[in-house]
Protein backbone atom coordinates (compact mmCIF):
# COMPACT_ATOMS: atom_id res chain seq x y z
CA UNK A 1 0.00 0.00 0.00
CA UNK A 2 1.19 3.57 -1.04
CA UNK A 3 1.68 5.07 2.81
CA UNK A 4 1.02 8.74 1.02
CA UNK A 5 -2.59 7.86 0.13
CA UNK A 6 -5.43 7.62 2.20
CA UNK A 7 -8.06 4.84 1.26
CA UNK A 8 -11.48 5.69 -0.52
CA UNK A 9 -13.18 5.41 2.36
CA UNK A 10 -11.18 8.33 4.27
CA UNK A 11 -11.35 10.50 1.52
CA UNK A 12 -9.68 13.82 3.22
CA UNK A 13 -12.40 16.39 1.83
CA UNK A 14 -15.13 14.27 3.31
CA UNK A 15 -12.85 13.68 6.62
CA UNK A 16 -11.50 17.29 7.84
CA UNK A 17 -13.96 20.03 8.06
CA UNK A 18 -12.44 23.67 8.18
CA UNK A 19 -14.32 25.80 11.35
CA UNK A 20 -15.01 29.19 12.81
CA UNK A 21 -15.82 29.38 16.12
CA UNK A 22 -16.89 32.69 17.83
CA UNK A 23 -18.83 34.41 20.51
CA UNK A 24 -19.72 37.70 21.79
CA UNK A 25 -19.75 37.21 25.49
CA UNK A 26 -17.69 34.49 28.35
CA UNK A 27 -19.18 31.05 28.68
CA UNK A 28 -18.04 28.21 30.48
CA UNK A 29 -19.48 24.75 29.01
CA UNK A 30 -18.87 21.85 31.43
CA UNK A 31 -18.78 18.00 30.45
CA UNK A 32 -18.70 18.72 27.02
CA UNK A 33 -18.00 15.22 24.73
CA UNK A 34 -15.93 15.62 21.98
CA UNK A 35 -17.07 13.69 19.26
CA UNK A 36 -14.24 14.84 16.45
CA UNK A 37 -10.72 15.66 16.84
CA UNK A 38 -10.56 19.01 16.61
CA UNK A 39 -7.46 21.41 15.48
CA UNK A 40 -8.03 25.00 16.81
CA UNK A 41 -6.05 28.19 16.48
CA UNK A 42 -7.05 31.07 18.50
CA UNK A 43 -7.50 34.45 17.22
CA UNK A 44 -8.55 36.54 19.46
CA UNK A 45 -8.90 36.32 23.38
CA UNK A 46 -8.76 33.13 24.89
CA UNK A 47 -9.91 29.12 25.74
CA UNK A 48 -9.34 27.46 29.32
CA UNK A 49 -9.48 23.08 28.72
CA UNK A 50 -9.96 20.92 31.87
CA UNK A 51 -9.83 17.26 31.83
CA UNK A 52 -12.26 15.19 33.93
CA UNK A 53 -9.15 14.89 36.55
CA UNK A 54 -7.00 17.21 35.11
CA UNK A 55 -5.25 20.82 35.69
CA UNK A 56 -7.00 23.32 33.36
CA UNK A 57 -5.14 24.56 30.38
CA UNK A 58 -5.32 28.07 28.78
CA UNK A 59 -4.53 28.97 25.37
CA UNK A 60 -3.63 32.35 24.20
CA UNK A 61 -4.48 34.18 21.53
CA UNK A 62 -2.09 33.00 18.46
CA UNK A 63 -1.40 29.25 20.14
CA UNK A 64 -3.30 25.81 18.81
CA UNK A 65 -5.26 23.66 21.21
CA UNK A 66 -5.81 19.73 20.49
CA UNK A 67 -9.18 17.73 21.44
CA UNK A 68 -9.40 14.64 21.00
CA UNK A 69 -11.97 12.36 19.75
CA UNK A 70 -13.67 10.79 22.94
CA UNK A 71 -12.76 13.26 25.36
CA UNK A 72 -15.03 15.16 27.95
CA UNK A 73 -14.02 18.10 29.00
CA UNK A 74 -15.04 21.11 30.97
CA UNK A 75 -14.18 24.25 28.28
CA UNK A 76 -14.04 28.15 28.62
CA UNK A 77 -14.23 30.65 26.27
CA UNK A 78 -13.33 33.99 27.88
CA UNK A 79 -13.43 37.40 25.86
CA UNK A 80 -10.47 39.65 25.87
CA UNK A 81 -9.88 43.75 24.97
CA UNK A 82 -11.76 43.01 21.23
CA UNK A 83 -14.95 41.95 22.52
CA UNK A 84 -15.25 38.61 20.73
CA UNK A 85 -13.69 35.14 21.42
CA UNK A 86 -12.59 34.19 17.46
CA UNK A 87 -10.69 30.76 16.33
CA UNK A 88 -10.39 28.68 13.31
CA UNK A 89 -9.83 25.01 13.03
CA UNK A 90 -10.45 21.53 11.36
CA UNK A 91 -12.69 18.77 12.83
CA UNK A 92 -10.96 15.69 11.77
CA UNK A 93 -12.45 12.36 11.45
CA UNK A 94 -10.56 9.92 13.37
CA UNK A 95 -10.27 7.33 9.61
CA UNK A 96 -7.82 10.31 8.69
CA UNK A 97 -5.51 9.63 12.51
CA UNK A 98 -5.65 5.85 11.75
CA UNK A 99 -4.74 6.06 8.48
CA UNK A 100 -1.69 8.54 8.88
CA UNK A 101 -0.69 6.64 12.42
CA UNK A 102 0.12 3.45 9.97
CA UNK A 103 2.74 5.30 8.19
CA UNK A 104 3.75 7.78 10.89
CA UNK A 105 3.80 5.96 14.51
CA UNK A 106 3.88 8.24 17.12
CA UNK A 107 7.38 8.75 18.62
CA UNK A 108 8.62 7.69 21.62
CA UNK A 109 8.55 11.76 23.29
CA UNK A 110 4.90 11.93 21.97
CA UNK A 111 2.93 12.82 24.74
CA UNK A 112 -0.48 13.77 25.31
CA UNK A 113 -0.14 17.81 24.69
CA UNK A 114 -3.22 20.15 25.06
CA UNK A 115 -1.48 23.11 23.03
CA UNK A 116 1.35 25.08 22.17
CA UNK A 117 2.99 27.81 19.87
CA UNK A 118 2.26 27.60 15.85
CA UNK A 119 5.83 28.21 14.26
CA UNK A 120 5.53 29.88 11.12
CA UNK A 121 6.26 26.29 9.35
CA UNK A 122 3.22 24.79 11.24
CA UNK A 123 1.24 28.05 10.52
CA UNK A 124 2.05 27.66 6.89
CA UNK A 125 0.94 24.04 7.13
CA UNK A 126 -2.56 25.21 8.44
CA UNK A 127 -2.96 27.56 5.98
CA UNK A 128 -2.02 25.37 2.87
CA UNK A 129 -4.52 22.82 4.41
CA UNK A 130 -7.29 25.16 4.67
CA UNK A 131 -6.47 26.55 1.21
CA UNK A 132 -6.60 22.92 -0.40
CA UNK A 133 -10.01 22.53 1.12
CA UNK A 134 -11.47 25.24 0.08
CA UNK A 135 -9.96 25.09 -3.69
CA UNK A 136 -11.72 21.60 -5.49
CA UNK A 137 -9.62 21.99 -8.23
CA UNK A 138 -6.91 21.24 -6.42
CA UNK A 139 -6.26 17.25 -6.78
CA UNK A 140 -7.16 15.20 -3.68
CA UNK A 141 -3.46 13.68 -3.50
CA UNK A 142 -2.12 17.35 -3.13
CA UNK A 143 -4.76 18.00 0.21
CA UNK A 144 -4.26 14.52 1.45
CA UNK A 145 -0.67 15.44 1.10
CA UNK A 146 -1.51 18.63 3.37
CA UNK A 147 -3.03 17.05 5.62
CA UNK A 148 -0.35 14.39 6.82
CA UNK A 149 2.09 17.47 7.08
CA UNK A 150 -0.01 19.27 9.64
CA UNK A 151 -0.13 16.16 11.43
CA UNK A 152 3.50 15.16 11.38
CA UNK A 153 3.69 19.46 12.52
CA UNK A 154 1.77 18.25 15.78
CA UNK A 155 3.73 14.99 16.09
CA UNK A 156 7.05 17.37 16.21
CA UNK A 157 5.52 19.88 18.73
CA UNK A 158 5.28 16.51 21.24
CA UNK A 159 1.70 15.88 20.29
CA UNK A 160 0.21 11.97 20.40
CA UNK A 161 -2.39 11.21 17.79
CA UNK A 162 -4.66 8.78 18.83
CA UNK A 163 -8.06 6.83 17.63
CA UNK A 164 -10.58 6.60 19.96
CA UNK A 165 -12.15 3.35 21.08
CA UNK A 166 -14.57 2.69 23.54
CA UNK A 167 -17.35 -0.41 23.51
CA UNK A 168 -19.46 2.01 25.81
CA UNK A 169 -22.49 1.70 24.41
CA UNK A 170 -23.23 5.27 25.31
CA UNK A 171 -21.14 6.38 22.91
CA UNK A 172 -22.46 4.37 20.04
CA UNK A 173 -25.85 5.76 20.80
CA UNK A 174 -24.28 8.74 20.75
CA UNK A 175 -22.34 8.59 17.19
CA UNK A 176 -25.97 7.26 16.32
CA UNK A 177 -28.33 10.20 17.18
CA UNK A 178 -25.37 12.53 15.87
CA UNK A 179 -25.54 11.24 12.62
CA UNK A 180 -29.16 12.29 12.30
CA UNK A 181 -30.26 14.85 15.20
CA UNK A 182 -33.17 16.25 13.47
CA UNK A 183 -34.63 12.57 13.57
CA UNK A 184 -37.74 12.64 15.94
CA UNK A 185 -35.73 9.80 17.81
CA UNK A 186 -37.44 7.30 20.54
CA UNK A 187 -35.75 4.42 22.63
CA UNK A 188 -37.03 1.81 20.22
CA UNK A 189 -35.75 3.22 16.89
CA UNK A 190 -32.57 3.67 18.43
CA UNK A 191 -32.48 -0.08 19.83
CA UNK A 192 -33.28 -1.23 16.26
CA UNK A 193 -30.76 0.21 14.95
CA UNK A 194 -28.30 -0.67 17.63
CA UNK A 195 -29.18 -4.17 17.26
CA UNK A 196 -31.06 -5.14 20.30
CA UNK A 197 -34.06 -4.51 22.44
CA UNK A 198 -35.45 -1.56 23.71
CA UNK A 199 -35.07 -3.59 27.60
CA UNK A 200 -31.47 -4.60 26.65
CA UNK A 201 -30.58 -0.43 25.44
CA UNK A 202 -32.18 0.95 28.51
CA UNK A 203 -30.70 -1.78 31.09
CA UNK A 204 -27.02 -1.11 29.29
CA UNK A 205 -27.43 2.75 29.65
CA UNK A 206 -28.28 2.40 33.40
CA UNK A 207 -24.90 0.50 34.49
CA UNK A 208 -23.47 2.95 32.53
CA UNK A 209 -25.01 5.66 34.68
CA UNK A 210 -26.69 7.26 32.07
CA UNK A 211 -29.98 6.89 30.01
CA UNK A 212 -31.55 6.98 26.40
CA UNK A 213 -33.67 10.35 27.37
CA UNK A 214 -30.49 11.86 28.80
CA UNK A 215 -28.18 11.28 26.02
CA UNK A 216 -30.70 12.52 23.38
CA UNK A 217 -30.77 15.62 25.06
CA UNK A 218 -27.38 16.26 25.02
CA UNK A 219 -26.73 15.11 21.79
CA UNK A 220 -29.22 17.83 20.83
CA UNK A 221 -28.39 20.73 22.99
CA UNK A 222 -24.56 20.38 21.87
CA UNK A 223 -25.30 20.13 18.25
CA UNK A 224 -26.78 23.18 19.04
CA UNK A 225 -24.06 24.69 20.70
CA UNK A 226 -21.81 23.67 17.86
CA UNK A 227 -24.19 25.52 15.14
CA UNK A 228 -24.60 28.56 17.30
CA UNK A 229 -20.73 28.78 17.85
CA UNK A 230 -19.87 28.47 13.63
CA UNK A 231 -22.70 29.47 11.47
CA UNK A 232 -25.35 32.09 11.09
CA UNK A 233 -28.35 30.46 11.04
CA UNK A 234 -31.30 31.49 12.63
CA UNK A 235 -31.99 30.55 15.85
CA UNK A 236 -35.53 29.00 14.74
CA UNK A 237 -33.98 27.16 12.17
CA UNK A 238 -31.29 25.66 14.43
CA UNK A 239 -33.93 24.41 16.96
CA UNK A 240 -35.39 22.61 13.98
CA UNK A 241 -32.71 20.78 12.76
CA UNK A 242 -31.16 19.83 16.21
CA UNK A 243 -34.59 18.03 16.99
CA UNK A 244 -36.32 20.90 19.31
CA UNK A 245 -40.07 21.44 18.76
CA UNK A 246 -39.29 25.35 18.48
CA UNK A 247 -36.70 27.84 19.40
CA UNK A 248 -38.38 28.48 22.66
CA UNK A 249 -37.59 25.00 23.61
CA UNK A 250 -34.09 24.74 22.42
CA UNK A 251 -33.45 28.05 24.38
CA UNK A 252 -34.86 26.74 27.66
CA UNK A 253 -32.70 23.34 27.22
CA UNK A 254 -29.75 25.58 26.15
CA UNK A 255 -29.85 27.36 29.45
CA UNK A 256 -30.36 24.57 31.77
CA UNK A 257 -27.08 22.84 30.24
CA UNK A 258 -25.09 25.61 29.77
CA UNK A 259 -26.04 28.55 31.98
CA UNK A 260 -26.80 31.35 29.38
CA UNK A 261 -29.40 31.51 26.63
CA UNK A 262 -28.20 31.12 22.63
CA UNK A 263 -29.38 34.69 21.75
CA UNK A 264 -26.74 36.08 24.44
CA UNK A 265 -24.15 33.80 23.10
CA UNK A 266 -23.89 34.22 19.74
CA UNK A 267 -21.58 36.57 17.96
CA UNK A 268 -22.61 39.28 15.26
CA UNK A 269 -20.79 38.43 11.79
CA UNK A 270 -18.29 40.34 11.97
CA UNK A 271 -15.52 38.42 9.10
CA UNK A 272 -11.97 38.04 10.28
CA UNK A 273 -8.77 37.31 8.60
CA UNK A 274 -7.23 33.87 7.94
CA UNK A 275 -4.27 32.94 8.53
CA UNK A 276 -1.51 34.00 6.38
Amino acid sequence: MDGSRLSEDANVRQAVRYVEFRQCCSADFQQLHISRTCLLRIRSSRKTVQCVAGAETTVQRGEFVYLRQGETLRIGNIIGETGQYLSEGLVIDDAVIKQFLRVHPNPPHARELRKGEMACGFRDAFSHLVASLRSPALPDRITTHRMQELLLWLQLNGVAHRVHASDALKHRLRALLENDVARPWKAPDAARALAMSEATLRRALSREGTSFSRVLRDVRVTSALSRIQTTQQPLAQIALECGFSSQSRLSEAFKTRFGITPGRLRAMPKPFARIA
